[in-house]
């Protein structure tokens, strides 16, 4: 139901009817609705965007150790647009033995990341990617970030 109001009442209105501009088979998906006022015309709802997500982060951590460590990164953070919100997130390490890094908060959009063991002089690096989900289940992967681990030793 749709109420519209002009200077002098407010008026409901039950139905709208679509005209027709293109014949297309099968119809054409209904991106906004607009009506026409005094003023031109108005738009009174639009398509949520299409879902996208990217992540412009190159996370870093950084020990001074003269023996291995575990060296924790800051934060890579995963930007989501259009879709419905809430999101859900899945951070996953794409390249070689998952097990020698780790995903802090890996269902979160801001997350760190930690490689168990870091030489002295060495330096580690790992890519991820983060698999978001919609509320209504559509489903996008970002692209890929490197995260870089760093053990300076305890050099001269």
């Amino acid at each position: 139901m749709l109420k519209v109001r002009n200077t002098t009442a407010t008026k409901t209105i039950d139905a709208v009817r679509l005209r027709k501009v293109v014949d297309v088979n099968p119809p054409a998906e209904i991106l906004t609705v607009r009506i026409r006022t005094a003023d031109g015309l108005k738009t009174i709802w639009r398509k949520p965007g299409v879902l996208s997500a990217i992540s412009e982060s190159s996370p870093y951590g950084a020990v001074a150790s003269g023996t291995a460590q575990g060296v924790q990164t800051s934060s890579a953070e995963v930007i989501v647009s259009g879709g419905f919100p809430p999101y859900t997130y899945a951070w996953t390490r794409t390249d070689a033995d998952p097990a020698t890094w780790n995903a802090v908060n890996p269902t979160q959009a801001v997350c760190p990341f930690i490689a168990a063991s870091v030489d002295p002089e060495e330096i580690q690096s790992s890519t991820w990617e983060c698999d978001v989900e919609d509320s209504r289940g559509n489903t996008i992967t970002s692209n890929e970030i490197t995260a870089t681990a760093q053990n300076f030793g305890t050099g001269l």
